[in-house]
């Protein structure tokens, strides 16, 4: 069993409370509302993408993007997921923004 990143709760928090306002969040500005690092946050987005596939919501991790490109980082995805091209990856990610951002994340805890 995979132990469950500290402040994972809070991340998880502080990123529906950006999805319900329809917005991505940088991974500085998570980081800095989380009391993390920039660099140190992927690990609760992994767990939070992970514990979102498990529960069949949709990856709740997607709408946290770098800074300048507004882009997920290169981490972003389960192991193993490829594309034929960026474009092919671009269009799979926005498209998994929408599902987020539509998602009623209301009644939504994050529970171990």
């Amino acid at each position: 069993m995979v132990r469950v990143p500290a402040k994972t709760n809070l991340v998880f928090s502080t990123l529906k409370r950006y999805a319900s306002e329809m917005r991505t969040i940088s991974y500085e500005t998570l980081a800095h509302q989380t009391e993390l690092t920039a660099a140190g946050v992927g690990l609760q987005l992994g767990y939070i993408r992970d514990w979102c596939r498990r529960r069949g919501l949709p990856w709740l991790n997607m709408i946290a993007v770098q800074k300048h490109s507004r882009f997920p980082g290169e981490n972003y995805l389960p192991s193993g997921v490829r594309f034929k091209d960026a474009d092919d990856e671009m269009r799979f990610w926005r498209g998994l923004v929408l599902q987020v951002l539509a998602y009623d994340w209301i009644h939504v805890n994050f529970e171990e």
